[in-house]
């Protein structure tokens, strides 16, 4: 277990394996270990440097209940504190959902700190029957009963796995990072520089920012099929054929 301190606060990371460096980042509500447990970092060890990250507000990282902590550009600059703590100048970089918001992002406001960038399921419909109310979602957890809810709108219901998240989550402070992040304008989804690749659940929708990403000349796109959002990432047996070949040909870019 280690952790690097960023802005005067603890963001918690775990590293493993041997090899060119993969940063791995988790969507809302997830933290780092998810990587581990859906057997991404078992097969990922072998050949890469591994790093997951809890970005703030999530798993073992601090979690604030100041909106003006969540500052979209502050957290993108807590995962470039946790690459400079590993000694990692250009690592590539994988996101999912949420964290393949950030990692675009960065790729823009870092150009030279990322290798390639991997954006999971970054969607704006997640291929499932139930039906959320993101507009009221900040209301919702501050009144601490709206995670199981997310979590059913995303796909994920394992009761197991709900209960755990919830304990590893805090509501206010979640509610503070949506607040946060739309403090700065960031959000630019412009074409990127590096070599990119996405994927999504067949089941989901792009929405028209990503779809315009998308265009861009050598992005390429995949589907994992029949998968919604929870699937795309549990599934790591069906993304990881995808992945693992970009990461392949893309490792000699970082040059560490």
């Amino acid at each position: 277990m280690a952790s690097v301190v960023s802005r005067g606060y603890k963001i918690h990371y775990e590293s493993s394996g041997d090899g060119p460096p993969l940063m791995l980042v988790p969507g809302f509500t997830q933290w780092a270990e998810q990587w581990d447990s859906a057997q991404y970092v078992a097969a990922l060890n072998d050949r890469f440097r591994v790093v997951r990250i809890d970005p703030l507000g999530h798993g073992l990282s601090d979690k604030p209940h100041e909106p003006q902590a969540y500052r979209w550009s502050s957290v993108i600059d807590d995962l470039v504190a946790v690459a400079d703590a590993e000694g990692l100048e250009r690592p590539m970089w994988w996101r999912f959902s949420r964290g393949a918001e950030l990692v675009q992002d960065l790729a823009h406001l870092h150009p030279t700190r990322a290798a390639a960038v991997v954006v999971g399921s970054a969607t704006n419909s997640f291929g499932t029957d139930v039906e959320f109310d993101w507009a009221t979602i900040t209301d919702q957890l501050r009144a601490g009963d709206c995670l199981p809810r997310l979590w059913a709108t995303l796909g994920f219901i394992d009761p197991a796995g709900v209960e755990f998240g919830t304990t590893m989550n805090d509501c206010d402070a979640l509610a503070c990072v949506i607040e946060g992040q739309y403090l700065d304008d960031f959000l630019v989804y412009e074409r990127l520089d590096v070599p990119a690749l996405a994927y999504k659940g067949s089941l989901e929708g792009y929405g028209p920012l990503m779809t315009g990403l998308l265009a861009t000349p050598g992005f390429e796109a995949h589907e994992v099929s029949g998968a919604n959002h929870s699937d795309a990432f549990e599934r790591s047996a069906d993304v990881l054929p995808i992945v693992l070949p970009f990461l392949i040909r893309n490792s000699t870019l970082s040059g560490q």
